[in-house]
């Protein structure tokens, strides 16, 4: 066993190194290149972008920028923001809560659902709630369906509306006042289903 590991582990590295190149690649390859942002600034001059570039390290050639790159990024060294110029994994390491807390709700959402429609199903063999229960379960276990939560949502009854626009409303106050993005338009629970 410890041998299959080893040997899976070893084969990993190349795979990881090929995944890794192709994303360098694809970078560099995007509209403008990394001095994009940059170069749609009016009051940027050349002087300056040279400058920038220098201190990027793109005026240096691309194999060298790709071993600085993946060093930097087994390092954890990720960079820094175009937009804020602060690192990137600090702004990264901010929203981990807000992630876990999204993750946790919507695994505990989907446990207890799921156990309660294999029970149900379990107990009422063979009849309508079976062969509807059954296939829903495929599908969901197989897709995202936050779609459909929304879909669901938006043709609530009257009566409910009030309620999930409350409910919105209370979410979107509790994410400004963490680190949650703003534009989270409903609580956790709503993404339970995916």
């Amino acid at each position: 066993m410890a041998a299959y590991v080893v040997r899976r582990l070893l084969q990993a590295v190349p795979l990881l190194a090929g995944i890794s190149f192709v994303a360098f690649v694809i970078l560099r390859l995007a509209p403008g290149g990394p001095m994009a942002v940059y170069a749609q600034n009016p009051n940027m001059t050349e002087a300056d972008m040279r400058r920038i570039e220098h201190l990027l390290g793109l005026d240096q050639p691309v194999s060298v920028q790709y071993v600085k790159w993946a060093s930097g990024t087994l390092t954890g060294h990720l960079g820094f923001s175009y937009r804020t110029g602060r690192p990137v994994g600090a702004v990264i390491l901010e929203r981990v809560p807000a992630t876990l807390e999204l993750m946790v709700t919507a695994y505990l959402i989907a446990i207890v659902l799921g156990i309660a429609t294999g029970v149900a199903s379990a107990v009422k063999r063979y009849s309508v709630f079976d062969y509807v229960a059954t296939p829903a379960a495929m599908v969901g276990s197989r897709s995202r369906f936050s779609g459909l939560v929304s879909l669901s949502s938006s043709t609530l009854p009257r009566r409910c509306t009030g309620f999930r626009q409350a409910a919105s409303r209370r979410w979107a106050r509790r994410s400004r006042s963490q680190t949650a993005p703003r534009t989270s338009p409903a609580p956790p629970a709503c993404w339970g289903c995916g």
